[in-house]
């Protein structure tokens, strides 16, 4: 019903922004790994989840684009209205969250993520939510790193108070796990391109953040100065959304 009928196949004027969702697959077919040699500018998922599903599904060629980019949708909207209906048990809240929301494949991508960071289940765990974050909040990083690093850092506030719970009740809580898990997330990064990956993900973000608030002309620290400041009390009240 979102995605709607077949697109034929096209190829769009624009090669700036189609080109973005060309160039990475096709040169990750090559060798050259993402984030290290190559940078997708709106992540994995936003640039080049596409290109990998018409190298599965169709051709491979660029007029496929377009088409894909329906099945791009289909994957995550579905991938998320299970996650809302596990979520909140309400099929219906599923189904219009999803089917109001507008096609961004970032947003979609990291909603599975926020359900499982607050499901009750793992509250009652707090070692295992530990474990369970240290493992995904890389993925979603990697999957679209402007947000996905936003969403990191946000749910890093929970992340401390689960630490802190583990520690009150290290009699009660094995602390083994959460250990276990770190050093196989280390030996991982440091064995394999993973943690040069997400180093460059992080990197372009932190880089490329502010060039990009003032192209579009909406640096956030204007908010200081224009229109009187308000102050920091202000504005932790105001981003307390995120």
């Amino acid at each position: 019903l979102k995605a709607g009928n077949t697109i034929f196949p096209v190829v769009s004027p624009d090669d700036y922004h189609f080109g973005e969702s060309m160039l990475g697959w096709w040169s990750y077919l090559n060798g050259i790994v993402p984030y290290i040699g190559y940078i997708p500018a709106h992540g994995i998922i936003g640039d080049d989840f596409t290109q990998f599903l018409s190298f599965v599904f169709y051709d491979g060629s660029a007029g496929t684009i377009a088409q894909v980019g329906n099945l791009a949708f289909a994957i995550l909207a579905f991938a998320s209205f299970l996650s809302l209906y596990y979520f909140t048990r309400s099929i219906g809240f599923a189904f219009i969250s999803i089917f109001c929301l507008f096609g961004n494949l970032s947003w979609l991508y990291l909603t599975p993520f926020l359900c499982l960071w607050l499901s009750p289940k793992l509250y009652v765990r707090p070692s295992h939510w530990l474990i369970v974050w240290m493992v995904t909040a890389p993925i979603a990083v990697l999957g679209v790193p402007p947000q996905g690093l936003l969403l990191a850092a946000a749910s890093g506030l929970m992340a401390t108070y689960f630490a802190w719970r583990v520690w009150q009740n290290r009699k009660k809580e094995s602390l083994n796990g959460v250990i276990a898990m770190a050093v196989v997330i280390l030996v991982v990064g440091l064995v394999t391109p993973t943690g040069s990956m997400l180093l460059g993900a992080i990197r372009y973000v932190l880089e490329n953040g502010p060039i990009n608030q003032v192209a579009y002309g909406i640096p956030w620290s204007l908010s200081w100065v224009v229109g009187g400041q308000r102050g920091f009390v202000f504005e932790v009240v105001r981003m307390s959304w995120i």
